[in-house]
């Protein structure tokens, strides 16, 4: 028998496939080795995650590349990261995209895994708070107000109108609490003494004066300084001692101002006119009080 031929063109047919095909294998190698950004993509598409992550993190890497393509193989990336449970790099991918699109929303079907990493991309680009100016973090607290205050006060009582023709003008003591209902209202209670020689020739007696009263005022700081206002009622009474003495409505006014040494002590002047009224003998008197002293603030 004869062994059958082969054609001139089916020879020459089978050679050139032969020697061109490894030659297009190559090419498509290449191909994807230029592109590794559609190389990515397709591992993406085949599912085969490792090979998407591999093939697109050095795609968006590249220098250059065209900001739709770039947005694309970020957003793909993040996707493989997470079907490969790699959390953190998804969110670096995710926060990549957003310095590309801020505004970057996902559609409602997005799977819940890329929403949550989207979320916490945001929060770290969130741009953190702006630092406390250095005078304002410098600045000490305000001091809140003492509900309770003890005072120490002494100085003089000056005699007015026509007393102040009989009687001279004397030294005093005064003590005294108040109690504060809020940041501007305060209620006290308080002692005075004061003693007034008397001016009639050769008369070494003098007439002792002893006040108790209860008030109300307002009082307020501005930085150290406090300022504070009130107005009292009481019972006055004074005479000469182990000899006569009278007992009239008393009714002080007080105006201070006082200034703080340390959180629990203050300093302050007082200017206290009052006004003591005789009804049975149908007369009143007038003195004036100036004191300095010192209030525990608790």
């Amino acid at each position: 028998m004869r062994s059958p031929r082969l054609s001139t063109h089916l020879v020459a047919g089978l050679c050139a496939l032969a020697l061109f095909a490894p030659a297009a294998t190559r090419g498509a190698d290449d191909g994807a080795r230029a592109d590794p950004l559609e190389a990515g993509l397709q591992c993406f598409a085949d599912l085969d995650y490792a090979c998407a992550v591999e093939l697109l993190g050095a795609a968006c890497a590249q220098k250059g590349l065209a900001p739709a393509r770039l947005r694309l193989g970020l957003a793909r990336l993040a996707e493989s990261h997470l079907a490969l449970g790699q959390r953190e790099a998804a969110v670096a991918a995710l926060l990549g995209l957003l310095e590309l699109e801020p505004g970057l929303a996902l559609p409602d079907e997005a799977p819940p895994k890329l929403q949550a990493a989207l979320e916490e991309a945001r929060r770290r680009r969130a741009p953190a708070p702006a630092p406390a100016p250095a005078a304002a973090q410098a600045a000490p607290p305000a001091a809140e107000a003492a509900w309770l205050r003890l005072g120490l006060c002494a100085g003089g009582e000056f005699v007015l109108g026509q007393d102040a023709e009989h009687l001279a003008h004397g030294p005093l003591l005064g003590i005294e609490a108040s109690f504060g209902l809020n940041d501007l209202v305060r209620v006290g209670l308080g002692l005075r003494w004061s003693e007034h020689g008397i001016l009639a020739a050769q008369d070494e007696r003098a007439v002792e004066a002893l006040g108790a009263w209860l008030g109300v005022g307002l009082a307020g700081e501005v930085g150290p300084v406090g300022l504070s206002v009130g107005l009292g009622v009481g019972v006055h009474h004074f005479g000469v001692l182990h000899e006569e003495a009278k007992t009239g409505l008393w009714l002080p006014f007080h105006l201070g101002i006082d200034v703080r040494l340390v959180d629990w002590l203050r300093l302050g002047l007082g200017l206290a006119p009052a006004l003591t009224l005789l009804p049975d003998e149908r007369r009143a008197s007038a003195t004036l009080g100036l004191s300095a002293g010192l209030q525990l603030a608790l």
